[in-house]
């Protein structure tokens, strides 16, 4: 699912070239509704606090 985009290598180290090709790269279609969905599973499943201490077994 790893597709480099918009950088260099310089000296043997990464370098950004175009910040927008590294973030919009050819995965992202894939990986933003993953990232979306993993981040509401995680919050539905998190307690929130003493307030809600009743719904945590």
């Amino acid at each position: 699912m790893f597709a480099a985009t918009g950088f260099a290598i310089r000296d043997g180290r990464f370098e950004p070239t175009n910040w927008r090709d590294v973030i919009l790269n050819p995965s992202f279609t894939w990986r933003y509704p993953h990232m979306l969905v993993a981040v509401l599973i995680s919050a539905g499943s998190t307690p929130r606090g003493p307030r809600f201490r009743w719904a945590v077994p």
